[in-house]
């Protein structure tokens, strides 16, 4: 598989030299350790992602089960052998072939994915996964036979243990570092025999940006000295310095600020982004960061134009100017399914190349809400949504989403919030997408949910089109047969989600 940022519009990935917009959701954000656990169940996981138009996926090399209410690490590999109970070798690493040990699950996993199709979004670490909880992790002194905790006290203690994700620029020298180095050249040995995995250092990781851009030309160097080319992206947090570890929530949800930019701002190193974190927001708040975030790209210009993935998409609220994590809390599943679609198909509509939907599993909200969500995976009200936004970006009804930009000038006159959102190729193709409905926070305990009419006006070039409309509920194109140019009313049935299409027929007159 030849994936690189596309030719001729550096914001989509190509395959083979074929645009493709990534699709994907997931159970788990590390499914390789499925291959142990349940190698039936995986398979047929990624059978169905394949079967509803999906090709991406997120893998995380954690050992965490399940992770609320209470965190299990039951049926996972470590990466490294554990050579009496609860003690780790770091120097020797859990490579048997076969689905039982860490590496064996990788490359297993990596073979069925890559048999499919599915591009694979690696994680190096997950700091919510493999470092939870602490008191059983290998890297934690008290648990491997290679350090104690007075040789590694220039990086980590009992009661701040950050440091780790920073040991490579506090002390390069220091054994916590040199195994830290070593569990990633034994990842890559894994990772760079295949073609079709995009790298990423971190979730939510509050990097220094020094131990960033380490870890990147660790794995840009690895790679061509493999010769290969692969991409990297981090995605980041607001973090102060390396030697402090305290993270100020509101700025670690603010891009605008310095240290959240800099895969932006340097793309000679990051080969893509990943601007996940702005699955919290809702409605056009989320939609005009995605337009800010990429519009910055556009004004930078050169290089600095690349793919913008969304490897969670979140079904909970998490505003990026909000002190308080998840909240409100949403108040049943279909407001969390509303939330989730509403981004995921936002997300394309504004410019990104990849966007999956986050794992089905319990958030932390349980005691407000028992049965919360972090996503929805790929539940049914999933992959609806996976197939009717492949229907519409490769079906001949559909568009080439290539070839078109975010235009909101289509739209005039009233428009509700978050009632419709417009692309447009100017003169040949209009695509408009209707959510159906809104969330509307009103402070850190209430929102509520509100239905859209979908009735807009749009100003098209005069002429004569031919209009289709997608039921993306029921993955459906219905004709419309065709219509004046000029302004007129785009009325669909209100309350639910729907795309409109519009191509000009025939020549298309001079203005």
């Amino acid at each position: 598989m030849d994936l690189r940022p596309y030719t001729h519009n550096p914001f989509y990935w190509q395959i083979d030299g074929t645009p493709t917009v990534l699709l994907g959701g997931s159970f788990q954000d590390n499914p390789f350790q499925w291959v142990g656990v349940d190698h039936e169940f995986l398979c047929g996981h990624l059978d169905t992602l394949v079967s509803v138009g999906g090709n991406y996926i997120r893998n995380t090399p954690t050992v965490r089960n399940v992770a609320c209410p209470e965190w299990s690490d039951a049926g996972m590999a470590y990466p490294f052998l554990e050579v009496a109970p609860g003690k780790f070798n770091l120097t020797r690493f859990n490579e048997e072939p076969g689905r039982d040990s860490f590496f064996g699950r990788l490359d297993a996993f990596l073979a069925e994915t890559r048999r499919r199709g599915i591009v694979v979004q690696q994680e190096l670490w997950d700091g919510f996964g493999i470092a939870a909880p602490w008191e059983k992790e290998p890297w934690n002194p008290d648990n491997n036979v290679n350090y104690t905790w007075a040789e590694v006290s220039s990086i980590i203690r009992p009661d701040d243990y950050g440091g780790i994700y920073d040991a490579s620029v506090i002390d390069p020298a220091n054994p916590l570092s040199r195994a830290r180095q070593r569990y990633v050249d034994r990842l890559l040995d894994t990772t760079l025999t295949y073609d079709h995995v995009l790298y990423q250092v971190g979730n939510e990781l509050g990097l220094a940006w020094e131990a960033s851009e380490y870890w990147t030309r660790f794995v840009l160097n690895r790679a061509a000295r493999a010769g290969r080319q692969v991409y990297m992206c981090d995605q980041r947090r607001y973090h102060k310095s390396p030697f402090d570890h305290v993270r100020d929530e509101a700025k670690s949800q603010d891009f605008e600020q310095a240290d959240n930019l800099y895969p932006v701002e340097h793309p000679d190193v990051f080969g893509f982004l990943d601007f996940s974190q702005n699955g919290g927001n809702v409605g056009d708040r989320h939609y005009e960061n995605l337009q800010r975030y990429r519009n910055r790209l556009k004004r930078m210009g050169g290089r600095a134009v690349r793919p913008i993935n969304h490897t969670k998409t979140y079904a909970m609220i998490w505003q990026f100017d909000s002190t308080g994590y998840n909240r409100p809390v949403p108040t049943c599943y279909e407001d969390e399914c509303f939330l989730s679609q509403n981004r995921f198909w936002c997300s394309i509509f504004g410019g990104a190349a990849a966007v999956r939907f986050h794992r089905d599993t319990l958030s932390h909200a349980q005691k407000t809400r028992p049965g919360a969500l972090f996503g929805i995976g790929l539940r049914p009200e999933a992959q609806r949504h996976i197939r009717s936004m492949r229907m519409l970006l490769t079906d001949r009804a559909g568009i080439d989403i290539t070839r078109m930009e975010a235009c909101p000038a289509l739209v005039v006159g009233a428009r509700e919030p978050n009632e419709a959102f417009a692309l447009a190729e100017p003169g040949r193709q209009y695509a408009v997408y209707f959510p159906g409905g809104d969330i509307r926070v009103h402070n850190r305990n209430a929102y509520e949910r509100v239905a859209c009419d979908n009735t807009i006006r749009i100003r098209l070039p005069r002429g004569t089109y031919r209009e289709r409309w997608l039921d993306i509920n029921r993955s459906q194109w219905i004709e419309r047969g065709e219509c004046p140019g000029g302004t007129r009313t785009l009325a669909v049935p209100a309350g639910e989600p729907w795309a409109a299409v519009l191509r000009p027929v025939g020549p298309r007159r001079p203005e």
